[in-house]
């Protein structure tokens, strides 16, 4: 088959490809940027002169088109319908002109027709993947469809996958900023930029995971703890009686229980520090809480409803009973704080505070030095230096680093003394009218009855060195069935009486 070549005039040579061409390659439509410099040549085809493109091949029918910047155009041959390779071609036909732009070599086949350009003339981009045998046509309706569906899919897949970031971002920062609520780091920045002063709230120094809002509770251990075996004839089911009232309040509130009886300081010692030591530990050991609880072995929870109100803390570290004004001016031992119920929150200031009273100790060896120190700020200080008078010795001579960060509650019963409460607990029983308001004499409000009964001073496992020791007794069996009356409530049955452990059916009443 003869191949003609007709070279164009120098008048054909172009600076700019004609305009109304469309750029077809093996995968997409697209215009070649910056085209330079067209040499247009004529390339007639013998044979049955189809115009649509079969194939392109180099001269000698290996490696596809030349398309290095220093290849020459020289004996492009088009291949007509029945043709072979090399500088064969089909049979006679019209000249099909060639482009050889920017190093490029196009074939124009005014023949080959693209669905979406009717109208112009197709300009076939060779790309790196075409090969001798590769067949260049407009690609089919179906084709078309096909690859509209893909880049439409593609386009989804990327919309989805932007939203799905914006959301993850979403609900990282929302994490981010429940976690500082909880940590306190709207609290009082003064304090945290003194020099020598805990940072009140802040938990990072220890790793704990607190991940508390306004909106939620936070995570509570409930710590208590009780010499292994008791020395008075019931003082070992006065243990077991408390460790069930703490057992019942934290199921009912969601909170954990730590409950000890490991002594963990000399013997001599073990009930002024245990208890401190002990408190060390479980920061260190049990981190993943927000607040724990510290409660005597000999108090009492005594309305089981009611609810911490752990929102009004967040910007102090510990929680307990006291009269601030009384530091001022007269510091007692039995009325201006109570350390048998404390909340602790999980931060620096906790930590540090406990450690500076184990220091204090080490500091003051020689106990009676230090009970004769520590009495003349304190008075009314037993004969011996407890965490209660340690606490408060350290809130008299150092309160620019401890003061701010306590919360003295006097609004609830946090910690109320045995005779003011025990006694009368029978007024709160339902059905009873509070005289004042003509309501209820159960408030809820943590005061009617009060939120724990503190039997402090009865000594109720180590041994009688309590003058009301019997009526003490007495009294901690009736708030013990007061507190599991509401308990069993939900079973239909209560105590005959507050001093009897028979249980009757509610409908018995």
């Amino acid at each position: 088959m003869a191949v003609s070549v007709h070279e164009p005039p120098p008048s054909s040579l172009s600076s700019s490809p004609p305009r109304s061409l469309s750029f077809f390659s093996n995968n997409n439509y697209a215009a070649p940027a910056n085209l330079q410099q067209v040499h247009v040549v004529h390339v007639a085809a013998a044979g049955n002169g189809a115009p649509g493109i079969e194939s392109l091949a180099a001269r000698g029918g290996g490696g596809g088109l030349q398309t290095a910047a220093t290849a020459e155009p020289e004996a492009v041959a088009m291949l007509g319908g029945g043709g072979g390779g090399g500088r064969a071609g089909g049979g006679g036909g019209a000249p099909i002109p060639l482009i050889r732009a920017n190093g490029i070599t196009m074939a124009l086949a005014s023949g080959a027709k693209h669905s979406q350009y009717p109208s112009s003339p197709t300009v076939v981009v060779p790309g790196s993947r075409f090969a001798v045998s590769d067949t260049l046509k407009s690609p089919s309706a179906a084709e078309t469809s096909v690859a509209g569906a893909r880049a439409r899919l593609t386009r989804l897949m990327d919309m989805l996958l932007k939203i799905v970031a914006v959301m993850l971002l979403g609900i990282f920062l929302l994490h981010v900023l429940f976690d500082q609520s909880q940590l306190g780091v709207g609290g009082d920045d003064s304090l945290s930029s003194t020099k020598g002063i805990p940072h009140l709230g802040d938990s990072a120094a220890v790793g704990t995971s607190a991940s508390t809002s306004a909106a939620s509770k936070p995570r509570v251990l409930i710590v208590s703890a009780s010499q292994s075996e008791c020395g008075t004839e019931k003082g070992d089911n006065d243990i077991l009686k408390s460790l069930k009232n703490k057992a019942d309040y934290a199921r009912r509130h969601r909170m954990d229980t730590w409950f000890s009886m490991e002594l963990l300081v000399e013997p001599q010692f073990h009930r002024l520090r245990n208890k401190i030591v002990l408190l060390k530990k479980i920061l260190l050991t049990e981190p993943n809480y927000d607040w724990y609880m510290w409660i005597d072995s000999d108090a009492m929870f005594t309305d089981m409803s009611f609810e911490i109100p752990w929102e009004r803390y967040r910007d102090r570290s510990v929680v307990i009973f006291g009269n601030e004004k009384s530091l001022d001016t007269d510091p007692d031992y039995h009325e201006s704080i109570n350390m048998g119920v404390a909340l602790l929150r999980n931060d620096a200031f906790t930590r540090a505070l406990l450690d500076r009273m184990v220091d204090f100790w080490a500091e003051n060896s020689n106990q009676t030095e230090l009970t004769a120190k520590v009495s003349r700020r304190i008075k009314r200080l037993p004969p011996y230096v407890c965490d209660q008078g340690t606490a408060l010795y350290l809130l008299l001579t150092e309160p620019e680093k401890w003061r701010r960060g306590f919360f003295f509650e006097l609004n609830y019963g946090l910690n109320r003394y045995w005779k003011e409460v025990a006694p009368h607990l029978e007024k709160y029983d339902e059905g009873v009218v509070d005289a004042d308001d003509g309501g209820p004499t159960w408030k809820g409000d943590g005061l009617s009855p009060p939120f724990i009964t503190h039997f402090c001073g009865c000594s109720l496992c180590w041994k009688k060195v309590f003058d009301d020791f019997e009526e003490c007794q007495r009294q901690y069996e009736r708030a013990f069935t007061f507190a599991n009356n509401q308990v069993i409530k939900p079973l239909g049955v209560k105590h005959r009486n507050l001093t009897s452990p028979e249980v009757v059916s509610l409908s018995a009443q």
